[in-house]
């Protein structure tokens, strides 16, 4: 399946990406951080708990931090 503009990606850690574009490098995907598992979070799914991540800078720090 190609990822494309829409589309969400889900990693193992509990982190959900949104892809961007329709055209992507060979064997990647453009896609920025959008919803960080959280258990103070507003938004449920499948039983767990997100936060929106907003900020750029935010989304840049939690994937450095990881």
């Amino acid at each position: 399946m190609k990822a494309r503009e829409g589309d969400f990606i889900e990693t193992l850690e509990g982190l959900i990406f949104d892809v961007k574009g329709l055209v992507h490098p060979r064997e990647r995907v453009v896609a920025y951080l959008r919803y960080l598992e959280d258990p103070s979070g507003d938004r449920v799914r499948a039983g767990k708990r997100y936060v929106k991540v907003y900020s750029l800078e935010r989304r840049e720090a939690i994937l450095r931090e990881r």
